[in-house]
């Protein structure tokens, strides 16, 4: 069973989703 890895690698992701939210929130809004 891979339960662990599949753990790891959702919380893996959902941080760097978060990261990248927030990137996108310091990113000045001459590009967007």
């Amino acid at each position: 069973m891979v339960d662990l890895q599949e753990q790891a690698w959702a919380a893996l992701l959902y941080v760097v989703l978060m990261l990248v939210q927030q990137w996108i929130h310091w990113i000045p809004g001459d590009l967007g």
